[in-house]
């Protein structure tokens, strides 16, 4: 679905409940620092999760290979005790939010998608612990991003203690799954009062209805602006007045929102919400943005793939 579609409105974007993941490292407490300001801004309860992961090597006996010296009983003990300290620390920020948690056994990215209700907010580190499955395919935020029902905020550490969100950078291409993410973006702007800057990228040959191959580019630098500004035309009243500033760069879009988006808050982008096997397979401008940017990123579904799990 190009420009000219029927404009999403950004208060259907609201989150009700943020979840995030927490597994004793720092990574995942610097999640833990942007995940409950996050729902400070958003006025909604924060749900701390915590995954104990059974090792995937067993014994001649068809026994699990725990580590040395631990029982089952240890590693579920200390996921407890992960989750608790966590509870302790977000209550601690004294944000005025609601703070509950659960320590589950399973694995991570399933885990954590299926505590997520649809359309809420699951946030993870981009350094969580990462098991031997994981390092085959993929990490656990790259494997949520693609099975999560809602938002996913993807934290690049180090994360300031009030978790500033001054500056959001999205990317948007005129199809719906950037038309969402522009929706829900400028949402959170409006609760937050953050500013929006506005990304679209191209490349050569630019093709929309005017440009075709061999078009000069200044006419398709003209129409990738024509295209942005429509986009940003079609938000409504408060929500585009967050817009300070739009961009229209040519290049790859991966890297043109990586490099616009330093010194950001967060970067936004949008994603085709599709899972399965083939997700870890195939490159995306989501993946490499979540791998490779140095602020926080928010992949959003697109809203068709959104309201299917709702």
């Amino acid at each position: 679905m190009r420009h000219g579609a029927e404009p999403i409105d950004p208060r259907s974007m609201r989150s009700q409940s943020v979840v995030v993941g927490v597994d004793g490292s720092e990574g995942s407490f610097e999640a833990l620092i942007w995940a409950a300001h996050h729902a400070r801004h958003i006025k909604a309860p924060l749900h701390i999760v915590t995954v104990t992961e059974i090792p995937a090597v067993y014994t001649a006996a068809g026994v699990p290979a725990l580590p040395l010296g631990s029982t089952f009983e240890d590693l579920v003990g200390q996921g407890m005790d992960i989750n608790n300290r966590a509870i302790d620390d977000a209550q601690a920020f004294d944000l005025g939010i609601t703070v509950t948690g659960s320590a589950v056994v399973g694995t991570p990215v399933s885990n954590l998608v299926d505590a997520t209700p649809a359309g809420d907010v699951l946030v993870v580190s981009a350094s969580a612990h990462a098991g031997h499955m994981a390092e085959v395919l993929g990490s656990v935020a790259t494997g949520v991003v693609h099975r999560a029902h809602g938002p996913v905020v993807v934290v690049h550490g180090p994360v300031p203690h009030d978790a500033p969100l001054r500056r959001i950078v999205v990317g948007v291409d005129g199809f719906e799954e950037s038309t969402t993410a522009l929706a829900w973006a400028c949402e959170l702007a409006v609760q937050a009062a953050a500013d929006i800057e506005v990304a679209h990228a191209w490349e050569y040959p630019y093709r929309t209805k005017d440009a075709v191959f061999g078009s000069p580019q200044e006419m398709m630098q003209a129409d990738a602006t024509e295209l942005t500004n429509d986009v940003v035309a079609g938000l409504r009243g408060e929500h585009r007045e967050r817009v300070t500033a739009t961009h229209v760069v040519e290049g790859l879009t991966a890297d043109v929102l990586i490099d616009l988006a330093k010194g950001a808050d967060l970067l936004v982008v949008g994603s085709h919400g599709r899972g399965g096997f083939r997700s870890f397979l195939l490159g995306s401008v989501s993946r490499k943005a979540v791998q490779h940017a140095s602020c926080a990123v928010a992949v959003v579904p697109s809203a068709r793939h959104w309201r299917k799990h709702g």
